[in-house]
């Protein structure tokens, strides 16, 4: 099969007459004429189905573009060859469509196709996520929302390093570690961004998918919480007077606040998301998917709750200043444990999610019976004086409090549900 035509018709590429356009999906390339003549859109090729934008709104391939050009132009009568395309109506040529100049001239600028071709195949994967928004709009409202997106998704690491740095020595607050954590926060998210964009780019995405990829999004997850400890934990700061020990720019300050909150807003909408899939898959009636999203989705929000619990109390709970630790520490293994069950329900085969499985079960009893004796264990402390040595925050003592009581329950619903599985197997 030749890069530069056309696999059903067999006929070149050629700009304004015969796109070559790319199906996201499954990433074979052909003409747009013979895509539109399919209804519906499946890929003559592996006959997977085409979700996303209709054939007239796919951007033009500009990369097979310029193998058909660049053969053209390397062929044996490159000299004198101009190009025509045969009118399937007809038995005569039409005429002249590309003269050698203008193939000299395209061929010259074959780095701007490639710039465009790499536009347009991010606009394809992205509008290929969203199938019901890419049939609404057209090729060029959907650059224009690509670019103003990244550019924006740019712009924000490049102001926490710029911010971060000129206000290194401004926040004496919390050992002056929120510029800190703002200029590394912001280095790393740029290169979360490109190896987003390196897997956007591949015709599998998922085959990206690697240890770069998955260290960079759980340091990413880790230091989100650090920053939500140093930047909640020193709320409300001194903005005033600069030699204060609380002290901390205003704008250096609000700026990481906001962009933490915002996060978390980010996280709410992420799990609506996850809600309303939930309620399309109702819809279907898959039981057992519509089961463990439900799960998983309660399980999500007690973990985000225990994290934003620990971060703003991170220094009120003089008694036993470690149950924020245990609440923070629970709550990050308790999410990698989520996506690794998940991962484990689709590959049982593996030996090595077996084992790792196992461990983590081993470490989540032991740290649920070390949180019981620190929380358990200073029943009841006081909630009203600060400066009482016995002092805990009563929301943050509370929540933790209740929380291994619910644990209790849950391992008490597991033991009567296993004793009953058993029963009913033996009977």
């Amino acid at each position: 099969m030749s890069c530069s035509g056309c696999p059903v018709c067999l006929e070149t590429y050629v700009e304004g007459v015969r796109d070559p356009v790319m199906l996201p999906q499954c990433g074979h390339t052909l003409c747009r004429p013979c895509l539109t003549a399919i209804s519906p859109v499946t890929c003559p090729i592996c006959r997977m189905d085409h979700q996303g934008p209709i054939p007239d709104h796919l951007p033009t391939n500009y990369v097979a573009l310029n193998g058909a050009l660049l053969s053209m132009k390397g062929s044996q009568n490159g000299k004198d060859y101009i190009h025509r395309v045969v009118d399937t109506t007809s038995t005569q040529p039409s005429a002249p469509l590309i003269s050698q100049s203008h193939l000299v001239e395209i061929g010259t600028n074959v780095g701007i196709h490639h710039t465009t071709a790499f536009t347009d195949l991010i606009i394809v994967r992205i509008l290929s996520m969203f199938p019901l928004i890419s049939q609404s709009v057209n090729t060029t409202t959907a650059k224009i929302i690509v670019m103003v997106a990244f550019t924006i998704l740019f712009a924000i690491p490049m102001s926490m390093i710029c911010l971060g740095g000129i206000k290194w020595y401004d926040c004496p607050t919390q050992d002056g570690f929120i510029p800190i954590w703002l200029v590394v926060a912001g280095s790393f998210l740029i290169v979360l961004i490109f190896q987003g964009l390196k897997c956007l780019i591949q015709e599998n995405p998922s085959v990206c998918w690697g240890y770069p990829l998955t260290l960079n999004i759980i340091f990413h997850f880790t230091w989100f919480i650090v920053g939500c400890i140093w930047i909640y934990g020193a709320y409300p700061t001194h903005y005033d007077e600069s030699q204060n020990p609380n002290y901390c720019d205003y704008t250096l300050y609000m700026y990481s606040f906001w962009l933490l909150n915002l996060t978390w807003i980010s996280l709410f909408f992420i799990i609506v998301t996850y809600v309303l899939y939930l309620i399309m898959s109702l819809a279907y009636g898959n039981t057992k998917k519509i089961f463990l999203m439900v799960a998983s989705t309660i399980v999500l929000a007690i973990f985000l709750c225990m994290i934003v619990i620990a971060s703003f109390k991170w220094s009120d709970c003089i008694v036993q200043p470690f149950i924020p630790i245990w609440l923070i520490v629970s709550s990050i293994t308790g999410i990698f444990t989520v996506v690794h069950t998940s991962y484990f329900m689709l590959d049982k085969s593996s030996v090595c999610h077996g084992y790792l499985m196992t461990i983590q079960i081993i470490f989540h009893i032991a740290w649920f019976v070390t949180g019981c004796i620190w929380v358990f264990a200073i029943y009841l402390p006081n909630f009203d004086d600060l400066t009482n040595d016995n002092y805990c925050d009563y929301t943050l003592y509370m929540f933790t409090f209740w929380l291994l009581n619910l644990g209790f329950v849950a391992l008490g619903i597991i033991a009567i549900g296993g004793a009953i599985y058993c029963f009913s197997k033996c009977i």
